[in-house]
């Protein structure tokens, strides 16, 4: 889809920043990446769900 790449780059650079600020075990971080997830899902990109998705910290409940 149009617009795909500046969607994911905005997801990835507030991801990051989350990332450095909050550290990557918080909620607000693991929310971020979860939303990017669900985006991946709705533009019908499941290979890149699971990759985003196996990223995730091994404690967190990945949302179906």
């Amino acid at each position: 889809m149009a617009g795909d790449g500046k969607v994911k780059s905005l997801f990835d650079e507030a991801s990051k920043g989350k990332k450095l600020k909050l550290g990557g075990d918080h909620p607000h971080t693991q929310q971020s990446l979860n939303d990017l997830i669900d985006l991946y899902k709705a533009w019908n990109r499941p290979e890149k769900a699971q990759e985003r998705r196996a990223k995730l910290p091994q404690t967190e409940a990945v949302r179906e």
